[in-house]
């Protein structure tokens, strides 16, 4: 007799089953793994440096006062942008605004599996 569904349509549902759970295991080192502390802070300390010294720098080659002040702020705010935007990448996976949304990912990968099999 055999099985209701042929071999190739269970051989491909392992698969996807397989990526999925390949995934959640990458989820979880994601989560688990933390950012080391001392890089943290070498960073925190380089962009303060670099908003300490860039406006000197700036005011030294840029003559005009206006200019050197947008360029000075724009550069130093998008490098602030820029480590704000990482550590908010640090956490993906919470209850902020800005994570990944897990629970419809769940859904969408549930409705996926149930079509497949029924």
């Amino acid at each position: 007799q055999g099985h209701y569904v042929k071999a190739p349509i269970i051989s491909r549902m392992y698969q996807e089953l397989s990526s999925g759970l390949l995934g959640f295991h990458n989820a979880v080192m994601v989560q688990t793994t933390p950012f080391p502390f001392p890089f943290a802070q070498v960073i925190s300390l380089t962009i303060f440096v670099l908003m300490v010294t860039f406006p000197l720098v700036a005011a030294r080659y840029i003559e005009d006062f206006v200019l050197a002040s947008l360029f000075t702020w724009g550069s130093t705010f998008g490098y602030f942008l820029l480590c704000e935007v990482a550590c908010e990448m640090e956490q993906p996976f919470g209850r902020d605004g800005s994570d990944l949304p897990l629970v419809g990912y769940q859904v969408d990968f549930d409705r996926s599996v149930s079509m497949l099999v029924g």
